[in-house]
């Protein structure tokens, strides 16, 4: 029989929209909603609805996970583990929700209870890539190389496929400084998928390390052609341009820059890595035009803003300081920059 086609996102959110006003206390539209939510990067909206649905009763383990999810997509991390243990407790050998408890563990630097978490995942998931991956993190973290190595190649067995754990494998390499192993991986993980960001990004940077510009140039160009926004593409040219100046190739590198301005005239950070580069250059008059060019015409772009605060802060220029503290603090509210 014929498969049924998923429902596009933007169909599908409109219409769940629509009957929850018309059912404002159905659980399953909610729970399916606050799912899409998250999946269309919406996390804070996915977190209204879990909390209405936690509030009512409705704590299943699918509920507490998207709570979690949605919490640490928003930076809420003591809640989101709070919610994923809740969720592991209902469901002792889900992958996707032990997958990501362990992920929170390891931001939370609980090394120990990752390993217990990950342990368990694929204990009872011996099939599931993901499981291995995760364990396999929590192994590098904890700088067992050689262990997190057989993880990653028996995923990578798994899913012949999916470079992904074959660029773990590689990190491992490079954190070790195997600058040649890691860079000889990189290359097996762009030869699974020659268009994978992840692997060309990771290839480019080692190649970097291993002052090999050439074949770091042309890998940052092929990353440079998967771009999708303006801002994508002036973060990879931001990389060519560190790369030569870190080789003193000061004409090329000023050069990446000025052209990354005139490609992408609307992306600020275009002007603030400029400045930046001309700031290390010692010419600071330089750096002050650019970083003022990067402020646009509100002066909203926090970067260019606590930039210009402390050059002005450092040459004694203490009005002019202040002046950008106090707009900085008025456009990100909290940032904490001004007051280091």
């Amino acid at each position: 029989s014929p498969t049924a086609t998923p429902e596009p996102l933007d169909v599908q959110v409109p219409r769940l929209e629509a009957k929850l006003k018309a059912d404002p206390n159905h659980k399953a539209t909610m729970t399916q909603l606050a799912q899409d939510y998250y999946a269309i990067n919406r996390p804070d909206l996915a977190l209204g609805l879990t909390q209405k649905l936690l509030a009512s009763g409705s704590k299943t383990a699918q509920v507490y996970y998207v709570d979690g999810i949605a919490n640490a997509a928003l930076q809420h991390e003591k809640e989101a583990i709070s919610d994923l243990e809740n969720a592991s407790n209902l469901e002792p050998t889900n992958p996707a929700v032990l997958g990501a408890l362990t992920t929170l563990y390891l931001r939370a630097n609980r090394p120990t209870d990752a390993e217990r978490v990950a342990k368990r995942a694929i204990t009872f998931n011996k099939g599931d890539e993901n499981s291995l991956v995760a364990y396999g993190q929590v192994l590098a973290t904890e700088q067992k190389y050689d262990d997190a190595r057989t993880q990653f190649e028996a995923a990578a067995k798994l899913a012949p496929t999916d470079p992904h754990p074959v660029v773990l494998e590689a990190q491992t390499y490079a954190s070790q400084n195997a600058i040649a192993l890691a860079a000889q991986t990189y290359d097996r993980a762009v030869a699974i998928d020659p268009k994978n960001a992840e692997a060309l990004a990771g290839k480019a940077q080692i190649a970097g390390v291993a002052h090999n510009v050439p074949v770091a140039i042309d890998t940052f160009n092929k990353l440079l052609a998967l771009a999708t926004t303006d801002e994508e593409r002036a973060a990879v040219n931001d990389q060519m341009a560190r790369l030569y100046a870190v080789e003193k190739m000061n004409s090329q590198a000023d050069s990446t820059y000025r052209n990354t301005i005139a490609s992408y005239p609307k992306v600020p950070a275009a002007h603030v890595n400029y400045g930046d580069y001309l700031a290390f250059t010692k010419d600071n008059a330089g750096a002050v035009r650019e970083w003022t060019a990067a402020l646009g015409p509100n002066r909203d772009n926090p970067d260019a803003l606590s930039r210009l605060g402390d050059y002005y802060k450092q040459t004694g220029n203490l009005p002019r300081a202040r002046d950008n503290y106090k707009r900085l603090t008025e456009v990100a509210g909290g940032d904490p920059r001004p007051w280091l």
